[in-house]
């Protein structure tokens, strides 16, 4: 069974995002270069839902450790 390119998986997600925004940017614009760089390193779904899992993941923890 031939692969599903990585756009196809991007422009689902972006559907789903559409409807959702913070502060006037809408999310799917947020996040383009997070779905940019895990297409370009991901082989699979699974692989690609992985990355971005670790990029949001890796912000998480990075916002809660910094202390103002």
């Amino acid at each position: 069974m031939p692969r599903e390119p990585a756009e196809d998986w991007i422009e689902k997600i972006r559907k789903e995002l559409n409807e959702y925004e913070i502060g006037g940017y809408d999310l799917d614009q947020v996040f383009e270069p997070l779905f940019e760089a895990c297409s370009k390193v991901a082989k699979t779904y699974s692989e690609f839902k992985q990355c971005v899992e670790e990029g949001i993941s890796t912000l998480k923890s990075v916002v809660r450790k910094t202390r103002f």
